[in-house]
């Protein structure tokens, strides 16, 4: 808003026409008004000023996407996710969109942040972010997994000491934790002992190999122990 201008001259009152007036709507940017005074001889003379509305409002997002979780099939490290797109309105009647993944991307098993940034023409954005999760659901795999093992004690000893090629864990995902209970070349007493391996990838899946190790003394104690697809450690 504004005070009108007015004008005078020494014969009769001259005309006043404007390109806008006082309350009217104007759109974002500069805008020249321009008053102009006409008198009976036609002779004018004009007054002229700009308005200029600036756009400090951010775009208005109407829609964003909440997280996204799902879980890959057995062997699966990648997976095509869609989802519906964020959109957003602004004041200017235009907002432009930038986008770091789109609907239908290919997601490998971790989480991906994705982000909608909304801009308008006065360069005011704001964004919507949200965070698409693809779970390892594949167990790691062992190989070499030992077999049972019997055997008899040190000359002289209580215990043996049994060697053995410990089992190697793969993972799709990456290289897994792999714990033992007992490694390879330890001493074992007189009796049977369980061995057991366990491997565990990042996504928190587990996987075992698991093995018995027995010990007969000299004396042949345990010797029942030996079965059938047992076999004596060197």
């Amino acid at each position: 808003m504004w005070v009108e201008p007015t004008a005078t001259d020494n014969n009769l009152p001259p005309s006043v026409s404007s390109t806008s007036s006082s309350g009217d709507l104007f759109d974002i940017g500069v805008t020249d008004v321009i008053y102009t005074a006409t008198d009976s001889f036609g002779l004018e003379t004009v007054c002229n000023f700009t308005v200029t509305v600036i756009d400090n409002e951010d775009p208005v997002v109407d829609y964003c996407p909440g997280d996204i979780e799902e879980d890959a099939a057995p062997g699966q490290v990648s997976k095509t996710i869609s989802w519906f797109p964020a959109n957003a309105t602004d004041n200017s009647g235009s907002v432009s969109v930038s986008e770091s993944h789109v609907p239908g991307s290919e997601f490998t098993l971790q989480t991906t942040r994705v982000r909608y940034t909304f801009t308008d023409p006065s360069g005011n954005d704001v964004s919507c972010i949200f965070d698409v999760t693809l779970n390892d659901g594949t167990s790691p795999v062992f190989s070499g997994c030992p077999s049972d093992i019997v055997t008899q004690t040190d000359a002289g000893q209580p215990f043996a000491t049994v060697d053995w090629t410990a089992p190697v864990a793969t993972d799709e995902s990456g290289t897994p934790l792999v714990q033992t209970t007992n490694a390879p070349n330890s001493q074992f007493l007189i009796g049977v002992t369980e061995v057991l391996y366990t491997a565990t990838d990042a996504a928190g899946n587990v996987e075992y190999c698991a093995f018995n190790v027995s010990v007969i003394g000299e004396d042949g104690s345990l010797r029942a122990i030996m079965l059938s697809g047992y076999h004596i450690a060197k």
